[in-house]
């Protein structure tokens, strides 16, 4: 019998070409997969038992629901747990005072230590469902729902869990009216949090198949209509409709929505009747494909049934970049890329196997249920364990560990220090280096895409010494429209080697427009002549790059004193030029700037300072006869300044002045977010507080928590990571993610936490975030990053990385421990998940102006190890 792992193409094996070819691969093709029975024993070893009628599957159990199980009475059900690698028996679930006909175990989900199990056939029908312990077999709770439910409502018939929720379909409510409802509980307090009422009146069966992740339910109403079905997508928060997903080409009979399934922001659909009696098909939709919950495209992609099978879609499972379907007429299994959004691989039946039931996936090990197998007795049933099942690559390379850097293969990229992405989807990254000619590893080099731009020892000004020395930070052209430099204009911080180069000269910014690199500021030179007189620059204390809307550096710096009326008073600057080098405004320290507050004197500036657009924000003390004053300043696109506020104006609230302003950023249109601290005499608050562009008041975003982390993410909204303190926080769950947003009309001010540390992940392990490593957000569309670590799991699979828009929980999209293959066979397992970058100032202000690692497309720029010590920098698509 041929086990044939791939579709029957004829390929054969070949280990990871290219990128991956350095790698200890495993050559799927020349090995078919594992497949290992889990059969009934013991109580579940009778005949017209159906073993395998609900399946779910983690990484310490195989759960297997049996409701025909007569053990206590006739088909009062019961659940048993095997190994999910030998398929050996466990444990065994039964429900205490179990009766005829519950039909305990039709519908089970496992997270981690808790295990819910319907059972639709309880009460006379009316359903229940419970909690379980699975790893000491003991029932936690009877889930007791907010609505009252009477008669025939099969309540149990699907069960799903995301984090701290329990989704329940019952989709014959109201009394065999076959409308459907879903229910949903609390996880920690098993208490009811409310229910949702099918958004149709039909008999659709709202709530037969359910699934959940990253704070949505997706909710299937398969018999909607003339039982074309419907799927529906919620919050769970609120429990709010975000989207109605229907078939591009509905049909009569189709059972759109007869199993559903999500994995990180991919939701897949069966419609195992596309073509009434005939043919099924596969549909699947990126809930990151638009901005919920302003609504979706209807990007719906289909897969038809391979040779026109009918049952095709009957069951589906997701985990990771993978989809596993099952159900069809041949009783073959098939695996889908939900990358590549096409059949990547058929699982093969044949004369000792039906895949024809339920399946379950989670990560390499995939679970095809035979309920009318008769390896122990006559539709006893059989579970069949397959593995490894893993999805081709989710990512395109941009460099790796040991490419030749620029054209000398005696000098080889060793690892990245930092990394950037541009609008148009090209990297940019500083590295060390290995190799003959690597001088013992002090040579490193700048790069965007193939182009070396900056190389220890190459010539910084595009003739003759000094030569460059080590990279420091690498600027990426952001523009959001062509440029007239073709790719745009690249910017490197960068030391110097060479003759004459000491510790006041070995500085340079410089400029790369596809040739030699042009020196545009260097320590120990004089400014240009356009300030008025010529200081010496001194050093760089913070750069910034004002990119999508305009052409203009920031650059916050120290002058040499001593030199062109320079003292210890006036030795600080903040300067804009153009990349040519030439300066457009100059606030030097002791110098008179007037605004509408009237004529005051500039103090010593910290450097700090935010340019992402047009407009540029800065704070720095002010010398006058109170002792500590301070201001807040912005200069527009016009180069009008202002005070935006003074220490001691009133902070917009009762009773309160400003005393201190701590950091700042800026959006792309000038709505200003900044940390500051206010007093009402008695007792200081420090928060954040937002102040649109055309605004003379500011509003108070966050108050009295410590600020980690605060950004532009779109337009009128500000990502905050946030620590706080008091009742019921720990070191475990006392940071969390916002996205804080203004209506666009009005002052509306919502406030959305999207995740926070000690959350469930949303996979079946149970495993939890530990805590926030890096998060970068894209000021135009509002797409955001976030790299975690995990707890609750084991070590090779303590990491992810989420990506999500606007102000919507995150999709879990890439973990560690995931294996993953290329198009020639090979396999790789991810070891490590990194984005090597500096994304915010000491005060937590990020997007001010420097390169990001996700761009307005929701590409995002990312360092992939191996478990080999291999490396890749990669580019990991959102919407795919």
């Amino acid at each position: 019998m041929n086990h044939s792992y791939f579709v029957k193409s004829g390929k054969t094996c070949c280990y990871l070409a290219t990128a991956l070819s350095m790698l200890s691969a495993i050559p799927l093709e020349a090995t078919p997969p594992r497949v290992v029975p889990a059969v009934p024993s013991g109580a579940s070893s009778v005949a017209n038992y159906h073993f395998g009628a609900a399946l779910a599957l983690s990484n310490k159990y195989l759960v297997v629901g049996v409701p025909e199980d007569d053990t206590q009475a006739s088909d009062a059900g019961a659940v048993y747990l095997h190994h999910p690698s030998t398929g050996v028996l466990i444990r065994r679930i039964v429900l205490t005072g179990g009766l005829a006909g519950d039909r305990f175990g039709q519908a089970v989900a496992i997270c981690g230590d808790r295990l819910v199990i319907g059972a639709p056939g309880r009460n006379g029908r009316t359903g229940a469902a419970y909690v379980f312990n699975p790893d000491n077999g003991k029932q936690l709770a009877s889930l007791v729902p907010i609505v009252s439910l009477t008669g025939v409502c099969e309540m149990g018939s699907a069960v799903a869990i995301d984090n701290n929720t329990v989704i329940v379909g019952a989709p014959a409510y109201p009394n065999g009216a076959n409308y459907g409802i879903v229910l949903t509980f609390q996880l920690s307090d098993y208490l009811p949090r409310g229910s949702i009422n099918a958004p149709s009146a039909a008999g659709g069966r709202f709530g037969e198949a359910v699934a959940a992740a990253s704070g949505v339910a997706i909710i299937s109403a398969p018999e909607d209509g003339s039982a074309e079905g419907g799927v529906f997508v919620y919050r769970l928060e609120n429990h709010w409709l975000l989207e109605v997903i229907e078939a591009s080409s509905p049909s009569v009979g189709m059972h759109f929505g007869k199993s559903v399934a999500i994995s990180h922001s991919t939701v897949v659909i069966g419609a195992p009747s596309e073509s009434g009696a005939g043919a099924g098909a596969i549909y699947m939709q990126n809930l990151l494909s638009a901005n919920l919950p302003a609504g979706m495209v209807n990007s719906l992609v289909r897969v038809e049934s391979p040779d026109g099978q009918s049952g095709f879609g009957r069951n589906v499972a997701a985990s990771g970049n993978l989809a596993l379907v099952g159900g069809a007429a041949s009783g073959d299994a098939y695996m889908i890329d939900l990358h590549a959004n096409s059949i990547t691989a058929t699982l093969e039946s044949g004369a000792t196997r039906n895949y024809e039931g339920p399946v379950a996936l989670f990560g390499t090990v995939g679970a095809l249920a035979e309920p009318s197998a008769d390896l122990v007795a006559m539709d006893s049933g059989a579970v069949w364990l397959v593995s490894p099942l893993m999805g081709r690559l989710p990512w395109a390379e941009h460099a790796a560990a040991g490419d030749i850097v620029g054209s000398n293969p005696r000098l080889l990229i060793s690892n990245f220090q930092r990394v950037g992405i541009k609008q148009n989807g090209n990297l940019g990254w500083i590295h060390s280096t290995k190799g003959t000619d690597s001088k013992n590893g002090s040579v490193m080099g700048a790069q965007v895409s193939s182009e070396v731009i900056g190389l220890t020892g190459q010539v910084a000004n595009g003739g003759s010494a000094p030569f460059f020395g080590k990279p420091l930070q690498l600027f990426l052209n952001q523009s959001l429209t062509p440029s007239a430099d073709g790719d745009g204009t690249e910017l490197l911080l960068s030391t110097l080697s060479g003759p004459g180069i000491a510790s006041g000269n070995d500085h340079i910014l410089a400029k790369f427009r596809g040739g030699p690199a042009e020196i545009v500021l260097r320590e120990g030179t004089n400014l240009p002549s356009s300030v008025g007189i010529a200081p010496v620059l001194s050093g760089f204390r913070e750069i910034q790059q004002s990119s999508h809307t305009s052409d203009i550096l920031g650059v916050g710096m120290s002058l040499k004193k001593g030199i062109a009326d320079v003292t210890a008073s006036k030795d600080s600057a903040i300067a804009l030029l153009d990349k040519n080098g030439e300066i457009e405004s100059f606030f030097w320290e002791g110098s008179n700037v007037v605004s509408g507050l009237g004529t005051v004197t500039l103090g010593q500036f910290s450097g700090r300072l935010a340019l992402p657009g047009s407009s540029l924000v800065f704070s720095v003390p002010l010398l006058t006869v109170t002792s500590g004053d301070q201001a807040l300043f912005k200069e527009e696109a016009n180069r009008a300044i202002r005070i935006l506020h003074r220490k001691g104006g009133i902070a917009s609230l009762p009773n309160r002045n400003w005393s201190a302003f701590l950091g700042e950023t800026v959006d792309l249109v000038g709505n200003v977010a900044f940390r500051a601290v206010s007093t009402d005499g008695l007792s200081r608050h420090e928060g954040l507080w937002f102040q649109r562009a055309a605004s003379s008041t500011a509003q108070l975003f966050l108050q009295d928590a410590r600020l980690l982390r605060y950004q532009p993410s779109g337009d009128l909204a500000v990502m905050v990571l946030a620590q706080s303190s008091g009742g019921g926080f720990t070191a475990a769950n006392d940071v969390s993610l916002f996205v804080h947003s203004f209506s666009a009309v009005g002052s509306g001010l919502a406030s959305n936490r999207v995740l926070t540390e000690g959350d469930k992940i949303g996979t079946t392990d149970g495993a939890r975030i530990g805590a926030f490593q890096t998060l970068d957000a894209d000021p135009v569309n509002g797409w955001y990053v976030i790299l975690v670590s995990l707890t609750s799991c084991t070590a090779d699979s303590n990491q992810a990385l989420f990506i999500g828009r606007g102000a919507e929980r995150p999709f879990l999209k890439l973990r560690k421990g995931q294996w993953v293959r290329d198009d020639a066979g090979g396999a790789a397992k991810v070891a490590s998940i990194s984005i090597p970058a500096t994304l915010a100032d000491t005060t937590g202000a990020g997007g001010k102006g420097a390169s990001h690692i996700i761009n307005s497309s929701g590409q995002v720029a990312l360092v992939i190890g191996y478990s080999d010590g291999y490396h890749q920098l990669v580019r990991l698509e959102a919407e795919r």
